[in-house]
């Protein structure tokens, strides 16, 4: 379905479906990324510290990881000089941890960040 209006406002109509397309698809895809990251996020720092899980999380987030491969594993990144440590995606930037080409880089100390991959499967 084409967008309708005289180009200036972008209004979209559902198709017959129902389905919505357009910019707020793409927000909902946004929201449901974030969501999905933010759980396997979760159970990965459990698995690293070997908390307890709840029956069946470590599967449930195999399960998103299976379905959306372009999220990736996540990995534990740490400051070995300020010990700051969080856990991040291939593409996330969050203070202090900032992306660069070879890895993260810790920007209150301006040191390299060590970094290890949390695999959920084989």
């Amino acid at each position: 379905m084409r967008p309708v209006g005289n180009g200036s406002q972008k209004e979209y109509r559902l198709d017959d479906a129902g389905s919505k397309r357009g910019p707020q698809r793409r927000a909902d895809r946004r929201i449901m990324t974030h969501a999905t990251r933010n759980a396997v996020r979760s159970t990965a720092l459990k698995v690293l510290r070997s908390d307890d899980l709840i029956a069946g999380e470590k599967e449930a987030a195999v399960a998103i990881l299976r379905a959306s491969p372009e999220i990736g594993n996540p990995y534990a990144v740490r400051c070995d000089w300020c010990h700051e440590t969080k856990t991040l995606f291939r593409d996330e930037d969050d203070r202090p941890f900032k992306i660069s080409g070879r890895g993260w880089v810790c920007e209150l100390c301006e040191m390299p960040a060590a970094c290890q991959e949390i695999r959920f499967w084989k």
